[in-house]
């Protein structure tokens, strides 16, 4: 039944719905890094080989998508070395070196600069900028654990309701406490219970995320079912913490009623950010450059 409210939620999500009519990514990089995970479940409880094979084509797919796609990649290889399939892990490195490294070939032939020249400078926009030290990639790490708690968090589910709301502002702040902290006893029950593959990359990606130049809300589509998933299972490991000390309010909880209730609640808030979503679009078409790229996309489409 969760995996239904998992599906109906990402796919309502205005920040998603959002992303879907911009130029970028994120959609391209789902689909990958989705069917390797998938595949490499698959292949965990059936051992099939023919699914690694397949997951591992996708995760590199994925990092031709997006070049976070290297957390997916390592997870793969950490899963591996986990479950002491050597073997598997050697095949799987080699295959790498002979699938991705031309590509760092074309990039150092054009003169391309890397991101781990840009992830290394303090500020990517300034040629001279200093390199990044110690102390720069700890304050880094800091404000943007901040940013994505206060900020980017509330955005994502109440997206597009609190853009425009300050960082600073108190209910926003306490909103992405509670989601973070629900988001953390979720991540942990999972982890305490089975170190899986999705474990393994959903960590590697939000610290890729945490320790990066930029912050943006688009950063955390991918994964945004696996946030929502946690956040599922945080709330019910909470709900079970507050069961032994008030009966009371635990049997509310356990209303199938109020749950279907306060979900349709959300469900409803959704659509309205959707249809927000698509009369704001609607609206940005009307003006001379939107006009322009609308009239290119429907020349591409013909």
């Amino acid at each position: 039944a969760w995996r239904n409210v998992i599906i109906i939620l990402s796919v309502l999500s205005p920040a998603v719905l959002n992303s879907n009519v911009q130029i970028n990514s994120e959609s391209l990089y789902s689909f990958f890094s989705l069917s390797s995970l998938l595949s490499i479940l698959i292949y965990s409880a059936k051992k099939i080989n023919c699914f690694f094979w397949i997951g591992a084509l996708s995760a590199v797919g994925a990092f031709y998508s997006r070049s976070i796609g290297i957390s997916l990649l390592i997870a793969i290889w950490i899963f591996l070395i986990i479950n002491k399939e050597y073997r598997n892990a050697i095949f799987f490195s080699i295959a790498l070196l002979i699938m991705i490294f031309p590509w760092f070939i074309r990039n150092s032939a054009l003169g391309d600069s890397s991101y781990v020249n840009i992830f290394f400078s303090l500020n990517p926009y300034s040629i001279d900028s200093k390199t990044l030290d110690f102390v720069d990639l700890v304050q880094r790490f800091t404000l943007n654990i901040c940013r994505y708690i206060g900020k980017i968090m509330p955005d994502l589910f109440f997206f597009p309701f609190l853009g425009k709301i300050s960082p600073y502002n108190p209910f926003k702040i306490v909103l992405g406490l509670c989601i973070s902290l629900f988001l953390l006893i979720g991540f942990y029950k999972r982890n305490r219970e089975k170190i899986c593959i999705i474990n393994i990359y959903f960590f590697i990606y939000i610290l890729i995320c945490i320790v990066w130049t930029w912050y943006d809300v688009r950063f955390l589509l991918p994964i945004f079912p696996f946030i929502i998933f946690y956040l599922i299972e945080g709330i019910h490991e909470a709900k079970r913490m507050i069961k032994l000390k008030s009966n009371s309010f635990s049997s509310l909880l356990e209303n199938i009623i109020f749950r279907k209730l306060i979900l349709g609640f959300f469900i409803l808030f959704l659509l309205i950010g959707d249809i927000y979503i698509t009369y704001d679009n609607h609206r940005k078409i009307k003006d001379s450059t939107w006009n322009e790229y609308h009239n290119a996309s429907l020349w591409l489409k013909e």
